[in-house]
């Protein structure tokens, strides 16, 4: 009886241990989805001060020029983001933040490559969308909205679109998705957890269903890069890439050379497979496999 009493007593810590580990990881899980909450959360508080502090009459431009509404938007996240990065976690991680340390023309290579990759990657989802899918109506429904939110932008708007969606917005969603809710669900358990799923939750923020499959896939391949190299510059640069490119095909001169470009970006989702697969099993951002001449590797 006392031998029993006595391995109860010993179970007793662990059993609160076990607890304790459960309810912190909770924790940190639902501050990592209070994070993704607080972009839209913040804009739409500014906008409330906005609308209160100024006449209707003086903030009709909003309607004219919706893009320049979402700089100055999402450049107080700039800051708030970049402060808690860098005053929270760079000098807990060691990470070397946003400095561009040791990045040369032939990251620059890497990153094109990733950024053409994914691109691939969502251009497949748009063909599986088009041929499979698309007899669903909520599929077209989604497809429809999604395509009316990027056309007709006003020309006086343009610069700001190029600003809002190839600079600033892939900056500050690194900073968030990479930089912040990475770290936070490290704390929970590191390794591939951290970055599927601070992948999806960059994909459930963009919220239309169309764009919330490959951008949580793009989100997944730069989680593993960030986990893994814990270089948030190389993020950035492969997530404007991506944007800009997007943005890019749309100024070619003739559809024969879109379709082109498209079977080209395809065709790269397999180095970009394999690059994102050596970066999980090495932590090195490589063009070929450890010992070739010309391999990059980022620590």
């Amino acid at each position: 009886m006392g031998m029993s009493n006595m391995g109860q007593e010993l179970r007793l810590p662990e059993q609160r241990k076990g607890r304790q580990g459960a309810g912190r990881a909770v924790r940190l899980l639902l501050l990592a989805l209070l994070l993704t909450a607080s972009y839209s959360l913040i804009q739409d508080t500014i906008m409330v001060l906005l609308g209160e502090l100024f006449y209707e009459e003086q903030l009709e431009w909003m309607d004219r020029l919706p893009f320049l509404l979402d700089s100055l938007l999402t450049l107080p996240l700039f800051f708030l983001y970049g402060w808690g990065y860098c005053y929270f976690l760079r000098g807990r991680t060691g990470a070397p933040g946003l400095s561009a340390r040791d990045f040369t023309l032939r990251h620059f290579g890497l990153c094109l490559l990733y950024a053409l990759g994914a691109l691939g990657i969502s251009n497949l989802w748009f063909v599986l969308l088009e041929h499979v899918l698309l007899p669903n109506a909520f599929w077209q429904e989604s497809l429809d909205s999604f395509s009316e939110a990027w056309d007709g932008v006003q020309p006086g708007d343009y610069p700001f679109m190029l600003f809002s969606t190839v600079l600033l917005g892939p900056v500050v969603e690194e900073i968030l998705f990479r930089g912040l809710i990475i770290n936070v669900l490290d704390r929970v358990r590191r390794g591939m957890m951290p970055a599927i799923v601070s992948g999806l939750l960059f994909g459930l923020f963009h919220m239309e269903p169309v764009q919330v499959v490959y951008t949580a896939l793009l989100g997944i391949v730069l989680g593993i890069v960030y986990e893994r190299t814990r270089r948030l510059d190389i993020t950035i640069t492969i997530h404007i890439l991506n944007n800009f490119l997007t943005e890019a095909a749309g100024w070619l001169p003739t559809d024969a050379l879109y379709e082109w470009l498209v079977l080209f970006e395809m065709l790269l989702c397999l180095p970009l497979l394999y690059s994102v697969d050596t970066v999980r099993r090495t932590g090195s951002f490589r063009f070929r496999r450890a010992g070739a001449s010309d391999t990059i590797e980022i620590i």
